[in-house]
């Protein structure tokens, strides 16, 4: 009987816990990627940006991935409402064999992007190289006012690096709100411009612990950001 009791107890009390951690999450992913967004949003929506840093994502000529529609259409609508003078998009060819700072550079010209306005970053092969290089470009080009375009999620977690190197980078993530609004329609570009014959993903270069350490930043001389 006691065993019984003991055994129900902590099956409620299981399901209890579970119950926290999942309101934790949803109040979580609420306020990071549905508030935070939208109210940064209200915040800088008569400032100008120099320059916005957009990094990559992989391109599949047979598939326009939901993320690389939202970063391009995002970074667009940014560039239209005057909110930034250029654009850096970042990304090397990793898990596909298209660089993916020039495919979206063509892509944003579809969109109405002048090409003197973007910038292509062609080294990053991670989030957090995305930022280091565009940083350190945009530096090297003279621009004082940079933020970083990106997915709510993205943009939580490269706000850690931001801060802890004292990067003058704002954040202005996708607010979805204003995302459902626009026409995110693929434009048709040359893609085959941007092939790389003699390529080899990421993952056959890099074993898992490898790109892991790469993703945390550990591959970068963050040294050479701080005086820039």
């Amino acid at each position: 009987m006691k065993r019984s009791i003991t055994v129900g107890k902590s099956v409620k009390y299981g399901s209890y816990g579970i119950l926290l951690i999942i309101l934790s999450v949803i109040i979580h992913s609420y306020y990071y990627y549905l508030y935070v967004p939208s109210s940064t949003f209200n915040k800088i929506k008569n400032q100008q940006y120099d320059v916005i840093i957009v990094p990559g994502v992989p391109y599949d000529a047979n598939n326009w991935s939901v993320f690389l529609k939202w970063r391009i259409h995002w970074s667009a609508f940014l560039f239209k409402q005057g909110i930034t003078k250029n654009i850096i998009y970042s990304g090397s060819a990793v898990h596909t064999e298209y660089v993916e700072a020039n495919i979206m550079k063509l892509f944003g010209e579809k969109l109405g992007i002048p090409s003197s306005k973007i910038i292509a970053e062609v080294e990053a092969e991670h989030s957090t190289e995305n930022l280091y290089y565009s940083y350190i470009i945009a530096k090297a080009r003279g621009f004082k006012k940079i933020a970083l375009a990106t997915d709510p999620f993205q943009s939580d977690m490269l706000d850690d690096y931001i801060v802890k190197y004292n990067m003058d980078i704002d954040l202005i993530p996708i607010v979805y709100s204003i995302a459902d609004t626009i026409n995110m329609y693929e434009p048709k570009i040359k893609f085959q411009d941007e092939f790389i014959k003699s390529f080899t993903p990421l993952s056959d270069r890099e074993n898992l612990n490898e790109r892991l350490k790469a993703t945390r930043g550990e591959k970068i001389d963050w040294n050479k950001i701080k005086n820039l």
